[in-house]
């Protein structure tokens, strides 16, 4: 079935893929337009419970004398708060400290502490 022996039949398939496209596209627009502005965000409240199944030797909660094996530092991060610390996006993110300066050298940072 040639297109060149039956024109209306082409004109059809054309009229209705041109008004399927508008349709999704028309929609496409409106659902994009009629977006809700997100919520603020959510801040936490209550108690956080957080359990380990390990056996927690003294010296995990001392941080200098701490071996360098990753599960002290759970207990580590649960126990203690860090002057800055890495997060998603972001190398340095502030925790106790507010604000550091860093010497030209990178020999001496000051923290303001919050």
């Amino acid at each position: 079935m040639n297109p060149r022996h039956h024109p209306r039949r082409a004109l059809v398939s054309a009229a209705v893929a041109l008004s399927c496209a508008l349709l999704l596209g028309g929609g496409l627009v409106a659902g994009a337009a009629a977006q809700p502005k997100p919520a603020a965000p959510h801040k936490p409240e209550g108690e956080m419970r957080w359990a380990l199944y390990v056996t927690l030797a003294p010296a995990w909660f001392d941080p200098g004398d701490v071996a360098g094996f990753i599960t002290p530092f759970w207990v580590l991060y649960g126990l203690h708060d860090a002057l800055v610390k890495p997060m998603p996006g972001n190398l340095m993110t502030p925790s106790l400290a507010e604000s550091w300066t860093v010497s030209p050298d990178h020999r001496v940072y000051d923290f303001k502490l919050r």
